[in-house]
């Protein structure tokens, strides 16, 4: 893969927090790398609902193990002089072997970040992580923010329509009777469409355009009787 990071990005000791937090989100986001992306995720998700890491791990030894043994410390020289970084501790294989050896050195690596309390995940709407910038920030992006509360407007309108019409519905419930129309529900709903339903909003009061039909009234026809 080529790197791609700029003279900002990279300080004696590599890649600085900011950026090396935004390349492990990263990994938790990409569908090219599926089974190490969903360990990682795995790892994070109960690190995140335990609080710390030392909840996390406290009836599990082999994870402590696997998290504490994944990374070492040693000397790299970036061309000027020798600086502290980190490396993968030497093993059988010159890479890790499973996606799970990926994920705990992805997920270690997150523990060692002093910036790793700024990620957070998932969206509740598109389900990726994200770095938050302000302490309430709860959604990824302002794109999905907007998305999450013009859905919530919706459900709200949907359910005041709903309301409007089971209560007119009601109004009419004891009205009927055979000779008016064999059919109840029918007849229900042919007054409900004539009349001038209106809705309760945060705006005021608004009219409801929706039609009913005789089904309608017989599936809520229960709700409609709690109204009478």
């Amino acid at each position: 893969m080529k790197n791609t990071a700029s003279k900002n990005d990279v300080s004696a000791r590599g890649l600085t927090p900011e950026k090396q937090l935004q390349t492990l989100r990263d990994l938790l986001n990409d569908a090219r790398q599926p089974e190490r992306r969903d360990v990682f995720r795995a790892l994070v998700k109960s690190w995140l609902a335990a609080g710390s890491l030392k909840q996390m791990v406290a009836d599990d030894r082999r994870l402590w193990r696997d998290v504490s043994e994944a990374w070492n410390p040693c000397l790299m020289y970036d061309g000027n002089g020798a600086a502290w970084g980190v490396s993968l501790i030497p093993s059988e294989s010159a890479v890790p072997a499973t996606a799970e050896e990926w994920a705990i050195g992805d997920f270690a690596l997150l523990m060692l970040n002093p910036l790793r309390d700024n990620l957070r995940g998932p969206c509740p709407r598109c389900q990726r992580y994200y770095i938050k910038r302000r302490e309430t920030k709860v959604y990824c992006s302002k794109r999905c923010g907007n998305a999450a509360s013009a859905s919530r407007s919706n459900a709200a309108l949907d359910k005041a329509k709903r309301e409007a019409l089971l209560k007119s519905a009601a109004k009419f419930w004891p009205q009927w009777t055979e000779r008016k129309h064999p059919n109840r529900s029918f007849w229900i709903a042919d007054r409900v469409n004539g009349s001038h339903v209106r809705m309760r909003t945060k705006k005021g009061w608004k009219p409801v355009r929706r039609v009913i039909t005789g089904k309608w009234v017989s599936r809520n026809a229960v709700a409609i009787q709690r109204m009478v």
